[in-house]
């Protein structure tokens, strides 16, 4: 719920501008794309488990740490890595579903796992 909102959050509680908050929100999208490829490339150094653990309790860690930031700089920052952790989880995600499915069932779970998170995503949760 914290992606919808932000923008709202930054312009009526931090008083940034319209400008500013889009920079915010820039750097939220930039974090995705940089976590999802070095996610990937680290799931297949250390294994998707260790990648989701680390992954999520990074993840967990950075919502709290944004809530304390009133800077431009200092949340634009934060942002940025909270989205990098969040997104760095998919890719060992997708690791694992490829590793417990069967073979003839690997089509069927990439299906349900596509459908949970675009589900997850359109329900306002991040």
């Amino acid at each position: 719920m914290v992606v919808p909102f932000m923008t709202i959050y930054c312009i009526n509680q931090l008083h940034f501008t319209v400008a500013q908050a889009g920079y915010i929100m820039a750097l939220f999208g930039a974090g995705s794309i940089v976590g999802a490829y070095v996610g990937g490339w680290l799931s297949d150094r250390i294994g998707f488990y260790d990648m989701q653990a680390v992954a999520l309790l990074t993840g967990g860690v950075m919502f709290i740490i944004v809530g304390y930031q009133t800077t431009f700089i200092s949340l634009g920052v934060a942002t940025f890595i909270l989205s990098f952790c969040n997104e760095a989880f998919r890719p060992a995600n997708a690791m694992a579903v490829a590793h417990f499915s069967a073979p003839e069932n690997k089509t069927r779970s990439y299906s349900l796992h596509r459908l949970a998170t675009n589900l997850k995503r359109n329900c306002g949760y991040n």
